[in-house]
């Protein structure tokens, strides 16, 4: 969804407010998260800004703390005056940049983060080792975490903010998302798309790590659909964070276990573009991937034609997972892999898994014939 179907402004743009307000609440001055810092981010795979805008105060935290081991998070808004710090602001771009390290891919970003950020930590003490794990590890948690809370409340505006949490604001402010992002399709085109997708044997499926809506009641904040009512695309099935969220919670896993890269997130997608509903696509897709249980109506994709549109790998090598799984079946899938971007950040690795990259996804769309 984010930089395919939507210019991102608005998740870029509360990124970057939630670092400078996290800065300048440690007395840091005009500390400003570049777009090139976060194409780098992403680039290394930190594709959601729970995770770096948490990264990004712990970076923020260990800096300070080498001049003054006293200084913490604010935990009241508005808080009193800190003291300005004489101190430059870490370099986020250098950090995300190694992060992207083949020796450390089998770790999830925050991981690879805590061992980044604490393995040169000579002036830090336990405590303050403490609160760097504290602050990765409860980075997706509303009640336990500022950066994730700061960043919810910028999104979703702090209306809806209140109605979704029942938690008292700490600004006064629109949704981002509905100020800052926009379709990236033009009405001409989007209107082509949808022609494509209600032509017989044709199929389109949202694969997004952008919370959703999920199954049984499960809390998640519904920026999934936010974005499909923006883009025009709203009557098509998403597999998001949510359903994905509440499937690795049923199983005992944590929320993330089974997002892309896992190969569950795609084969989600491919249930529901089979027209399974939301619960049935991640029980099959989770039967398939853990358990390696075949329901016969997989056979439906035998030799099917897959595209996946994508700005990071991550969608990329799910469906490569995916298709290895139904292979093992005796399934074939037909897959192409397209990279939207004209970051050069982020088109080198895309590029290295085997992905045809194009500048925009209409150009990507004509060329896999989907468009005229």
């Amino acid at each position: 969804m984010d930089d395919v179907l939507l210019e991102a402004h608005g998740y870029h743009r509360a990124l970057q407010d939630t670092v400078s307000f996290i800065a300048t609440s440690l007395g840091y001055e005009n500390v400003y998260l570049t777009p090139d810092d976060i194409a780098t981010f992403e680039a290394a795979g930190v594709t959601s800004e729970w995770d770096s805008s948490a990264i990004c105060a712990c970076l923020l935290l260990k800096e300070a703390w080498s001049i003054d081991p006293g200084r913490e998070l604010p935990t009241l808004i508005p808080q009193a005056p800190v003291a300005l710090l004489d101190i430059e602001a870490p370099n986020f771009n250098s950090f995300a940049d190694s992060m992207d390290d083949a020796r450390m891919k089998s770790l999830r970003p925050r991981e690879r983060a805590e061992r980044l950020i604490l393995s040169n930590a000579i002036h830090l003490s336990s405590l303050h080792k403490s609160i760097i794990r504290s602050i990765l590890s409860h980075a997706r948690q509303i009640h336990s975490s500022l950066t994730h809370r700061v960043f919810q409340e910028l999104i979703l505006g702090s209306s809806e903010f209140i109605q979704i949490y029942n938690l008292e604001p700490f600004f006064d402010s629109e949704s981002y998302l509905g100020m800052y992002d926009s379709p990236t399709l033009s009405r001409v085109h989007l209107d082509l798309l949808i022609d494509w997708l209600q032509s017989p044997g044709h199929s389109g499926v949202i694969l997004t790590n952008r919370p959703s809506y999920a199954p049984q009641g499960y809390f998640c904040t519904p920026e999934a659909e936010i974005g499909a009512r923006l883009v025009g695309l709203e009557n098509l099935p998403i597999a998001g964070f949510g359903g994905l969220s509440w499937l690795s919670h049923s199983h005992g896993q944590g929320q993330e276990a089974y997002i892309k890269p896992s190969p569950v997130h795609a084969l989600t997608a491919l249930r529901l573009a089979l027209g399974d509903d939301q619960e049935e696509a991640l029980r099959n897709a989770a039967s398939l991937a853990i358990d390696n249980n075949l329901d016969p109506s997989w056979q439906q994709l035998q030799d099917a034609q897959v595209s996946v549109f994508e700005d990071t790998t991550g969608g990329l090598e799910s469906l490569i997972a995916a298709k290895y799984c139904l292979r093992a079946t005796n399934i074939h899938l037909d897959t192409h892999l397209f990279g939207i971007s004209t970051n050069h950040q982020k088109r080198r690795p895309l590029a290295s898994i085997g992905a045809q990259i194009f500048p925009t996804l209409s150009s990507a769309l004509k060329s896999a014939s989907i468009m005229p």
